[in-house]
């Protein structure tokens, strides 16, 4: 572990030379109280970015290095670079991925939930190459390739396409392929954001054997701020989870609830969570956070967070 942060900090002294490199970081660790068995856990994360872009945009490469205690994964989260071409017409990204501009998803509360969303976060962490193609103002679309063997087939890839009409919403249409073309998956999904303060998202969502319909509503107005976001799963039932936030300067209080009837997401089979939270940020760069949760298997739960960006 020494060796690792004597080569991070080398690398952050290397990216001082150059004006076009970017370096950040965070230090995390959360002490977790679970009534249920009485005991106590500490998870801790280190995480350093870097990202380089050259003067004209048209290059762009990122990389993260993660290490988590309560996780075996390997250090690098993300690592991939991208280039435009024809004038921005096209973008070529190849590498260990992380891209969101096909998802609508939920996800405000800290360490809770955050688990609906139309295409479950498909590109994020997988090695492969993302083509995109932007033909008019507004529409963009997506094709991911995922080499699975040394031959190509049609479950190597995923599609999308996101059509955003300024100042009233969006349209995804996405795909995961599948050798046998009956057994692939999809959404469709819309967003309005066109009044001041709402941002609603909608879609259903194809899975062969467990289709589902899903909605997510955010609203906010002032230091006050809300989401609800259920998923009816047509086989199996209700998931639904959602947050009531207001902020109070440095600080926010958040309570937040989730109900799982189908144990998709919670512990079993109709458990819920609900419980509130407590954040204080200081100077920008350092985050305080105390949450109290209560679900159907852990009974009471205790969280402490201390958090540095750098």
């Amino acid at each position: 572990m020494k060796k690792l942060l004597v080569l991070l900090l080398a690398l952050v002294a290397v990216s001082g030379a150059f004006a076009q490199m970017t370096a950040n970081g965070l230090l995390r660790s959360v002490y977790t109280y679970k009534g249920s068995d009485s005991t106590g856990t500490i998870a801790d994360r280190f995480r350093l970015n870097f990202s380089y872009k050259t003067e004209d945009g048209n290059a762009y490469a990122y990389a993260r290095i993660q290490y988590d205690s309560e996780k075996d994964t390997g250090l690098v989260k993300y690592d991939y670079a991208r280039v435009k071409l024809f004038e921005g017409k096209i973008a070529v990204t190849g590498g260990k991925l992380g891209n969101w501009d096909y998802e609508f998803g939920t996800g405000v509360s800290n360490y809770q939930f955050g688990n609906v969303s139309n295409d479950n976060d498909y590109i994020d962490g997988i090695v492969g190459g993302l083509f995109q193609f932007y033909p008019v103002e507004g529409l963009d679309i997506g094709v991911v390739y995922v080499p699975a063997a040394t031959t190509i087939s049609t479950g190597d890839f995923y599609a999308a396409a996101k059509y955003t009409i300024k100042d009233t919403g969006a349209v995804i249409v996405d795909a995961k392929l599948n050798d046998d073309i009956a057994k692939s998956t999809g959404s469709l999904s819309g967003e309005f954001n066109g009044m001041e303060g709402l941002d609603a998202m909608a879609g259903f969502k194809y899975a062969t054997d467990n289709n589902s319909v899903f909605a997510i509503v955010d609203y906010s107005a002032g230091d006050l701020s809300l989401e609800i976001a259920p998923e009816y799963y047509l086989k199996d039932g209700l998931y639904i989870e959602g947050h009531f936030t207001y902020k109070l300067g440095d600080a926010l209080v958040r309570l937040v609830f989730a109900f799982d009837q189908p144990g998709v997401f919670l512990s079993k089979a109709n458990d819920f969570r609900v419980g509130p939270e407590v954040q204080y940020n200081i100077s920008k760069k350092g985050q305080l956070e105390g949450d109290v949760y209560y679900d159907a298997k852990d009974g009471l739960s205790v969280k402490t967070t201390v958090k540095v960006a750098f």
